[in-house]
């Protein structure tokens, strides 16, 4: 008889459709996750890149024309170095370090007759490109920052969801238990 009435109550709650899996929503969690990963590494690069350049820049302030060019062309190889690096700087940007670099050989090719101010102005304007593509980053990132932001206070509001139907469930239950229920 107690196997029977088990059989009755139980097959109700086995008839109940499963849970959804998990799985897609953690690999949707996961592509979030990876895509956030790689725009912040994209703006470490490009923020790396332009202040590397705009430190190169700066360095043709020395007095010593010959030491200050050697520094730009070290500062730009070091941002074209971290631009080929996994993950790799745009295209447009590889082509305005190169384009930067090839202006800072040809003024140490000058020697002391090079015209430095000239360079420097050449070094700024070519770095907007990367400067650009880093604003351009800096917004995404603001706005998925903000998704998380909004992400974060729906579960917050899901967890104190669950926690009142726990609440509510171990109350009846301890109700069940008082009235003389098993």
């Amino acid at each position: 008889m107690r196997y029977l009435l088990f059989v009755l109550l139980s097959t109700p709650l086995l008839a109940q459709t499963p849970p959804p899996t998990r799985s897609g929503e953690l690999i949707m969690i996961e592509r979030f996750e990876a895509r956030l990963q790689r725009l912040a590494q994209d703006v470490r690069r490009d923020a790396f890149i332009v202040s590397q350049v705009v430190q190169g820049s700066g360095a043709l302030n020395d007095f010593q024309k010959m030491n200050a060019i050697q520094k730009a062309l070290d500062r730009v190889d070091t941002a074209i170095k971290r631009a080929g690096e996994d993950p790799k700087a745009s295209p447009f940007t590889m082509t305005a370090l190169s384009q930067t670099k090839d202006a800072v050989i040809h003024a140490r090719d000058q020697g002391s007759g090079a015209d430095l101010p000239s360079l420097q102005r050449l070094m700024i304007e070519k770095t907007h490109v990367p400067y650009a593509e880093l604003f351009r980053e800096l917004d995404a990132a603001r706005r998925e920052r903000q998704a998380l932001v909004d992400v974060q206070v729906k579960l917050a509001q899901i967890n104190q969801d669950l926690d009142g139907a726990f609440v509510d469930a171990l109350g009846s239950t301890f109700d069940f238990i008082r009235a003389g229920g098993k």
